[in-house]
């Protein structure tokens, strides 16, 4: 199974993101261990937003940033002190960048998955967690993200290689502890990630998000998101992300980007 570690993410700036890519895929070489592409030598924690079967090697940690729309912040670090198991904590804020006042959530975001079984041939990687950091801007009088946390989930990860390279199918049910008590059911997500070259990756998410259903921030139900990332050095991959495909939620008029940067350490 192939996929990836730790990640942080970026508000779009049109002259100067792209510049720095360029830069950095200039200056790694073509050797190197990545969390990307053909060679990938660690897991994706994630599909886009939503959990894969992915986990952190023991003794390694990952750091994240999602720097989001309206100059929004979301940080995230998760370690694994022990043999398949994960956990961290979040916090994130809207208007981080920029003017006006910063509206941080409440309370940090908890991380905990740990894998019930490994991926084998005749079967996917499984895991179950709790994850209670949701995803985009964070709307403080309705105390909640625009899109809601993963919860409770199961997430399941089947690793193949066919002539186009890598390909892992991902997908699991949730159960999100956000809404209000009697509008709270479970949902469920698949996606799939295809390698690009050695180092590079494209993933694709849908997110059927049925367990919502406040008007104030989605006019329908389903969101599509895709992620391209891109392996540096050092434990360090990039992702660009075009968001909510479907153009389903309320908030945005048009087609979102989020910059994200990972990195995965060892202690």
């Amino acid at each position: 199974m192939k996929m990836s570690e730790i990640k942080i993410k970026t508000v779009n700036n049109t002259k100067f993101i792209p510049s720095v890519i360029l830069f950095l895929l200039f200056i790694t070489n073509i050797y190197a261990q990545t969390s990307a592409g053909a060679n990938a030598q660690f897991e994706t924690l994630k599909i886009v937003d939503m959990p894969s079967a992915g986990i952190l090697k023991k003794y390694h940690y990952d750091l994240y940033f999602q720097f989001i729309n309206n100059g929004g912040i979301v940080t995230q670090f998760v370690a694994s002190p022990f043999q398949d198991f994960n956990i961290g904590a979040s916090w994130g804020c809207s208007n981080f960048i920029g003017q006006g006042p910063i509206s941080g959530q409440k309370y940090p975001g908890v991380y905990l998955k740990y894998r019930i079984f490994d991926e084998r041939i005749s079967n996917p990687a499984v895991v179950i967690g709790f994850q209670s950091q949701g995803t985009g801007n964070y709307d403080k009088r309705a105390d909640r993200y625009q899109t809601l946390s993963p919860g409770l989930f199961l997430a399941l990860s089947k690793y193949f290689k066919w002539a186009l390279g890598d390909i892992t199918f991902h997908g699991g049910i949730n159960y999100s502890f956000e809404n209000i008590p009697e509008k709270r059911q479970p949902n469920g997500f698949i996606g799939i990630e295809q390698s690009i070259g050695n180092r590079g990756a494209i993933d694709l998410e849908y997110n059927l998000n049925i367990d919502d259903k406040d008007n104030n921030f989605i006019s329908k139900s389903g969101l599509i998101n895709l992620n391209f990332r891109y392996y540096l050095d050092f434990g360090l991959s990039v992702e660009l992300q075009l968001r909510d495909l479907l153009s389903h939620l309320k908030s945005q008029e048009q087609l979102t980007r989020f910059f994200c940067i990972d990195f995965i350490g060892k202690f």
